[in-house]
């Protein structure tokens, strides 16, 4: 499961940072594109099921 938590963080960071090469270089363009790609990583790994942040609401944890 780490592994492609690590994966899904790899692959668009590279995507992102392609992105970011791409488009023309704007600083609310870039800030905008920083606060947002954490967040879809997060719904890509949640979505592959290889994010582990249910365990922390678990009480038998």
């Amino acid at each position: 499961m780490a592994i492609g938590g690590i994966g899904v963080g790899v692959g668009s960071g590279l995507l992102f940072g392609a992105l970011l090469r791409i488009i023309p270089s704007n600083s609310n363009i870039d800030t905008i594109i920083t606060l947002i790609v954490p967040y879809i990583m997060y719904i890509g790994a949640e979505h592959f099921h290889f994010s582990e942040c249910w365990l922390l609401w678990r009480e038998d944890f």
